[in-house]
């Protein structure tokens, strides 16, 4: 599982997003070994800043339920789908492609 955040404009939140991706397979960071094969992205969601109605700073889906949530919401959500996947792991029910 990774987090990804991407701004492409310096000091200006447009286009910005907080990306969650979820691999079919362990992702290895520099120094590690290599793999000739790339994890394979099995989900993604994209979040944008937003400010809610209170003028609280927050988060909402970039597709899809459009919903205001708060960043220790978000946090919350994070670890529990990371948790998730692991069970889901464990369970065998995440498809790996052949290497």
């Amino acid at each position: 599982m990774s987090l990804i955040w991407y701004q492409p404009y310096a000091e200006s939140p447009h286009k910005a997003a907080l990306i969650i991706r979820e691999f079919d397979r362990l992702i290895i960071l520099p120094p590690g070994n290599f793999f000739y094969f790339q994890p394979k992205i099995i989900k993604e969601r994209q979040y944008v800043p937003d400010v809610s109605l209170a003028r609280e700073y927050g988060w909402r889906l970039n597709r899809g339920d459009q919903s205001f949530i708060s960043s220790r919401d978000l946090a919350t959500q994070f670890v529990m789908d990371f948790l998730d996947l692991l069970e889901r792991d464990r369970a065998g029910k995440i498809i790996r492609r052949e290497q």
